[in-house]
C-alpha cells in the first residue's frame, strides 16, 4: 500500500518527532518511558491546519487522553488525527474532507506546553510515524526575476 500525505502545517518547524521517550524525573516525580504517537510541528495559535488526506470525519470533539480539540479522519486505508486545536472544528462525524482542506487551527488546549500541533497516523490499529509518509508540501510559486535593467551606451563620439 502506498501512502501519501500532505504536510498539515505548511513551513512549521518539527519540535518532536514519533517514537520512544526515555524515563525521566521532574520535580521528583518519576515519569516512565512512553511512546509519543505522532509528530509535533510548532505553530502560532490560529495557523490553519490542513487534512493529510481526503477521508471521513470519524471524530471531532475533545479528546479525554490528553489531546484537547482533536478531529480524526479516516479513509479505507488509514486514518490521521489532530491533536491541541485551538477550538472545536466546525467539521462533524461523517462530513468529507479533501486532502489540503483548512479542518481546524493550531492551539494549545488539553495537556499541552504551548502552541503546536500534534498529528498521528494510524496504520493497522497502530500508531506510526507519519513524517517518512508526508511527500507534498503545499509551496508558493517562486517570484520571477526582475528584468535587468538596461546598461546605458556610452556615445562612441566625444566632443
Amino acid at each position: 500500500m502506498s501512502i501519501k500525505l500532505q504536510h498539515p502545517v505548511p513551513g512549521a518547524p518539527v519540535t518532536a518527532r514519533f517514537g520512544w521517550r526515555p524515563a525521566f524525573t521532574e520535580n521528583g516525580v518519576w515519569v516512565p518511558a512512553m511512546l509519543h504517537n505522532g509528530t509535533d510541528w510548532a505553530a502560532k495559535a490560529g495557523t490553519p491546519i490542513r487534512a493529510m488526506h481526503s477521508g471521513r470525519v470519524t471524530f471531532a470533539g475533545w479528546d479525554y487522553a490528553g489531546g484537547g480539540n482533536a478531529i480524526k479522519i479516516g479513509s479505507a486505508q488509514y486514518s490521521t488525527m489532530f491533536l491541541h486545536m485551538q477550538s472545536p472544528t466546525k467539521l462533524r462525524p461523517g462530513d468529507h474532507v479533501k486532502a489540503g482542506q483548512i479542518v481546524g487551527y493550531v492551539g494549545s488546549t488539553g495537556m499541552s506546553t504551548g502552541p503546536h500541533l500534534h498529528a498521528m497516523l494510524q496504520l493497522g490499529g497502530q500508531w506510526v510515524d507519519p513524517f517518512p509518509y508526508i511527500t507534498s508540501t503545499p509551496v508558493s510559486k517562486p517570484k520571477p526575476k526582475p528584468k535587468p535593467k538596461p546598461v546605458p551606451q556610452e556615445d562612441e563620439e566625444m566632443e
